[in-house]
C-alpha cells in the first residue's frame, strides 16, 4: 500500500517537472528554502535566500536544473514563491532571462522590472534579486577567456537593447528547444560549446549599428505537429506506443512524423518516447534521497527490464549512471 501511494503521489509532480527547461538533467528538484540555498550555494558564493512572504513551505514549487558544457553553464531556476536572492557574483559573465513572473535586480546601474528582456550580468558584482512567486529564470553563464574579456565586457555593457542584446535574447529564447531532454549528454554539451563561441563572436564585432545590419541570430521553433506529438508520447505508458495513432495525434503520415522528428530534434520517435521514460526514472531517483527502493524498482515501474540496457541508455542521455545519481 505504501509503495502504490508514493506512486500516485509522485506522479502529478513529475508530470509537472516534466514541462520545465532541462528537465532531462535535473540536479536538485523539490525542497525547502534552506534546500535550495544549498543547492545554488554550489554556483555562486555567499549565497543568502530570504522569503519575501510569511509562507515558510515552498513544497514541489522549487526547481534548479542545470547542464554545463566546457566553457558554458546554462541553469532553470523556479523557486515558487516571492524571495530575495543576494550574492557574490565573481567569476563569469551571465546572461539572466525571466521566462515568467518578475525580476528585479538591484545594483548600479539601477535595477528594473522587466520580462523577456535579459539581464547582462559582469564578474564581481554583489548581486540583490527579488523575484515574484511566479518567477522563472533562465541563466547562461560564460566563463573568462584570455583575451576576450575586454570585448565581452563592451557587449554586455552595451544592454539588452543593443544588437548584441536582441542578439543574445534570441538565442537565450531557442535554448529551451535547443537543448531538449531528448538529446544526449554528450550532444548538449557540444551544443552549449557552440553557443558559447556564438556569443564571443557576437561580442567581438564593431558596433551595435554594424551587428543590427549584419547578424541573423539563430532562431528554433518546433513544428506544432511535433510538438502534439511530444505532448502525447510524454504521457502515455510505454507499453501503448502506436505509430498509427501517434500518426493521428500529430495529423502526419508516418513517414512525414519519423522526419520531422529528426529534424525538429534529431532523434526519432521511439527515442523520445525512450527519453522520457528516462527522465522519469531520473526524477524518481532524485525524489528517492533516503533509497528506500532499489533502482530496478525506479526502472520497472517506466517498464525497463534489463537493467544492463537501462544503465547503457540512461548514461548516453545523462552523462552518468543511474547509480551515480542515486548515490546523490
Amino acid at each position: 500500500m505504501k509503495i502504490v501511494e508514493d506512486q500516485c503521489s509522485q506522479t502529478g509532480f513529475v508530470d509537472a517537472v516534466m514541462r520545465r527547461p532541462l528537465v532531462g538533467h535535473a540536479r536538485f528538484i523539490k525542497g525547502d528554502l534552506a534546500r535550495m540555498k544549498d543547492a545554488m550555494s554550489t554556483l555562486v558564493r555567499d549565497i543568502e535566500l530570504n522569503p519575501l512572504s510569511e509562507k515558510g513551505d515552498i513544497g514541489g514549487g522549487a526547481y534548479l536544473h542545470e547542464i554545463h558544457g566546457s566553457k558554458t553553464g546554462v541553469l532553470y531556476l523556479e523557486v515558487g514563491q516571492p524571495v530575495e536572492v543576494s550574492y557574490w557574483h565573481s567569476d563569469c559573465f551571465s546572461v539572466i532571462l525571466p521566462l515568467t513572473g518578475r525580476a528585479r535586480l538591484e545594483q548600479y546601474p539601477p535595477g528594473q522590472e522587466t520580462l523577456g528582456s535579459p539581464y547582462f550580468v559582469l564578474p564581481g558584482n554583489d548581486m540583490n534579486w527579488q523575484l515574484s512567486a511566479d518567477c522563472s529564470l533562465l541563466v547562461l553563464r560564460l566563463s573568462i577567456e584570455d583575451g576576450k574579456d575586454q570585448s565581452l565586457r563592451r557587449a554586455f555593457q552595451s544592454g539588452p537593447n543593443s544588437g548584441f542584446g536582441k542578439a543574445v535574447r534570441q538565442l537565450m529564447q531557442a535554448l529551451p528547444h535547443r537543448l531538449h531532454m531528448a538529446f544526449p549528454a554528450d550532444r548538449m554539451r557540444r551544443e552549449l560549446d557552440l553557443l558559447s563561441k556564438r556569443i564571443v563572436e557576437l561580442s567581438e564585432m564593431d558596433s551595435a549599428e554594424q551587428m543590427d545590419g549584419e547578424v541573423q541570430p539563430f532562431c528554433f521553433e518546433t513544428d506544432s505537429r511535433v510538438e502534439r506529438a511530444m505532448e502525447y508520447l510524454a504521457r502515455i505508458p510505454p507499453e501503448s506506443y502506436n505509430l498509427d495513432q501517434l500518426s493521428e495525434v500529430a495529423h502526419m503520415s508516418q513517414r512525414g512524423l519519423y522526419y520531422a522528428f529528426r529534424r525538429n530534434l534529431g532523434c526519432t520517435p521511439y527515442w523520445y518516447l525512450k527519453a522520457c521514460r528516462l527522465v522519469r526514472v531520473r526524477i524518481s531517483l532524485l525524489l528517492d534521497p533516503e533509497r528506500r527502493h532499489p533502482i530496478s524498482w525506479h526502472a520497472g515501474h517506466e517498464g525497463f527490464r534489463h537493467m544492463s540496457r537501462f544503465a547503457a541508455q540512461y548514461r548516453t542521455l545523462f552523462g552518468e549512471l543511474p547509480r551515480e545519481t542515486h548515490g546523490r
